[in-house]
Order: structure tokens, then C-alpha cells, then sequence
């Protein structure tokens, strides 16, 4: 579900289509934002997952900026990576503090949250991104999906391995 979410709010934030590949073979990252740029180019990029909310022990001990901005949190990451924090339903975050933290901490750094915050009548998801300034947008699940399903983007993409992306990085298959 993660994977279908991300798509679609990248979709609706851009406007482009996006196509997001968990990593199995490498602990890092967790996936791959693929946007097809032309037939022949691709921009991808590598994106870290994280999760904030209640568990089975109850709600998190320290607030999102202090969880992602500590020693080896997320906000350490080279600034190529896309952070995308996956929050509980119903949880209050402090936004600012999150995006002021990263900001002064590395500012080309891009970190994006989503938070479902509405079951029904729609499934509505808060997008909310944090650099280069604080914006938030709220998308209607459901609307999108209709939308996407009158166009024609496909739902596979083959890419070849081996190529060097955008950012200067290149990712290979282990064998």
C-alpha cells in the first residue's frame, strides 16, 4: 500500500507520472522515485522510509524533529536522498519545528510526510513538505485514482540497469 500512496501523491504534487521500486538487494535506501523524463531518460532517485506513530507500546517517547535530527537519524543522509516519513493517523505534529530542524540542519535535504487523516466519505491523505519551505497539500485518494485511470500511464516500467542517473549516482544489480 505504501508504494500505491507514494505514486499518487508524487503524481499529484508533480503532475508527472512517478513510479516508486522497493530496494530488495541493499539495506539502503528503501526504494527508488523513478520519473520518466523522456523515452530514453530517467530521473531517479533514492528515498529512506521511516514510520512515527502509535504502536503496540503506545505513542513515540520523543517528537519527529528529535527522532530524525539525533545522531544517525535521517537528517543525516546525503542531500540526494528523498526522506518520506509514513505518520499514524490522528497524530499531532509540530510541522514547523520539523521543517526549521532540517532546515537548519541540511538544507538540500527534501523530506515529505504523509498522514491519512480522513477514512470516509474519502480516503484523504495530508502531504506535507518540509524543504525548501513548508507547504502542505491534502489529496483525495480515491479522485486521483479515477484520474489516473483515465490516462495512459502504464502501470510497468522496464528500465535499464547500469545507467547513470541524474544525480551522478549509479545503481547496479547485485549478483
Amino acid at each position: 500500500m505504501h508504494t500505491t500512496l507514494e505514486n499518487l501523491t508524487f503524481y499529484s504534487m508533480q503532475e508527472h507520472s512517478s513510479f516508486v521500486q522497493m530496494n530488495n538487494i541493499d539495506d539502503s535506501p528503501d526504494a527508488f522515485l523513478m520519473r520518466p523524463v523522456s523515452e530514453d531518460t530517467q530521473e531517479i532517485a533514492p528515498i529512506e522510509m521511516t514510520f512515527y506513530g502509535k504502536n503496540k507500546v503506545g505513542l513515540p517517547n520523543k517528537s519527529l524533529e528529535e527522532k530524525l535530527s539525533e545522531v544517525g537519524g535521517k537528517f543525516y543522509l546525503p542531500a540526494k536522498y528523498l526522506i518520506l516519513i509514513h505518520l499514524g493517523m490522528d497524530l499531532d505534529v509540530n510541522h514547523n519545528a520539523v521543517s526549521a530542524k532540517l532546515l537548519s540542519m541540511n538544507p538540500e535535504l527534501r523530506a515529505f510526510s504523509i498522514q491519512e487523516i480522513s477514512r470516509h466519505p474519502d480516503t484523504i491523505a495530508r502531504v506535507v513538505s518540509y524543504a525548501p519551505k513548508l507547504e502542505a497539500y491534502d489529496i483525495n485518494i480515491g479522485a486521483i485514482c479515477h484520474e489516473l485511470s483515465r490516462t495512459n500511464i502504464p502501470g510497468n516500467v522496464i528500465v535499464k540497469r547500469g545507467r547513470k542517473s541524474v544525480l551522478g549516482v549509479q545503481y547496479n544489480e547485485k549478483t
